[in-house]
């Protein structure tokens, strides 16, 4: 029987009260290996997860290579992602999911992308009459 390689992520938007390093600590306690960093819109229209552990509207090269450095430096992989409705709701709503979704594929770049295994997850929606 072949081994199972099913490393554990943890979506930091289950800790919307705790900083990234708050968010790592607790990953390494739990021995995961790896976050889901959550980039919600900070103008968006969910409550349900409303967690933003980075700063979307300023994030800089130097910020990706620290970002790098710190997930290298505790030994833990990660990806970014944000999780609105793509396809369907309120037209203007819509719009700002699309566009921060384009905000977080040019942070995934930034931060090497499939060179340093950064991923961008997001959802695409329902449509409802």
């Amino acid at each position: 029987m072949q081994a199972v390689n099913n490393p554990l992520w943890v979506m930091s938007s289950a800790f919307p009260g705790l900083s990234l390093e708050g968010v790592i600590d607790q990953t390494k306690r739990i021995g995961a290996q790896g976050i889901d960093l959550c980039v919600f819109r900070r103008d968006g229209t969910r409550n349900d997860h409303i967690a933003t552990h980075l700063d979307y509207e300023q994030f800089t090269p130097d910020d990706a290579r620290k970002l790098i450095d710190l997930f290298n430096q505790n030994g833990l992989k990660f990806s970014i992602g944000a999780f609105e409705n793509l396809i369907g709701g309120d037209p203007g709503q819509r719009r700002h999911n699309q566009d921060h979704l384009l905000r977080l594929i040019r942070m995934a770049h930034l931060l090497g992308g499939n060179e340093n295994g950064v991923q961008v997850g997001t959802l695409w929606g329902t449509i409802t009459n």
